[in-house]
């Protein structure tokens, strides 16, 4: 009797381990729902669009946590601070835009962290926070000189 109970505990574990969202979950999924969401965000007709997308990058956010990929994570971070700060959720975007700035230092993606810093300076202009915007954007454009990214 106790073998049996074992067995079938056994093979309950095993079924919810396989049926457990994170269960197989890879970069290349992350990476699919990063697109998805991309795509929502640049095609987005009305707020419930942008919604979805968030949801998309959450998703995405949540696999990048689970499987170690901070660049990933950083770049998911960073997307959804450009949704709050399109939606005027400019603490939010700032909450979000700083978490990846830390993953961008934390890992040496100078281009990322002056993209970041840059991002950061349009929050606070579009905040009406000149000065503090000013900051962050000669921040930008001193790395962006050093990685030679002249497009930024």
């Amino acid at each position: 009797m106790s073998k049996t109970i074992t067995i079938i505990s056994a093979m309950v574990f095993v079924l919810c381990l396989l049926s457990s969202p994170s269960m197989g979950q890879s970069s290349e999924d992350a990476t699919r729902l990063l697109k998805e969401a991309v795509s929502l965000q640049e095609k987005a007709r009305s707020n419930e669009d942008l919604k979805k997308a968030v949801q998309k990058y959450e998703e995405a956010l949540s696999i990048y946590r689970k499987i170690r990929n901070v660049k990933g994570e950083g770049n998911t971070l960073n997307n959804m601070g450009n949704v709050y700060q399109g939606w005027g959720q400019y603490p939010k975007a700032v909450e979000y835009y700083e978490k990846d700035m830390g993953i961008c230092k934390k890992i040496g993606n100078f281009k990322g962290e002056g993209m970041t810093l840059n991002n950061l300076g349009n929050v606070y202009w579009n905040w009406g926070q000149y000065a503090k915007a000013v900051e962050y954007y000669e921040k930008s454009l001193q790395i962006k000189r050093k990685t030679g990214d002249v497009k930024g």
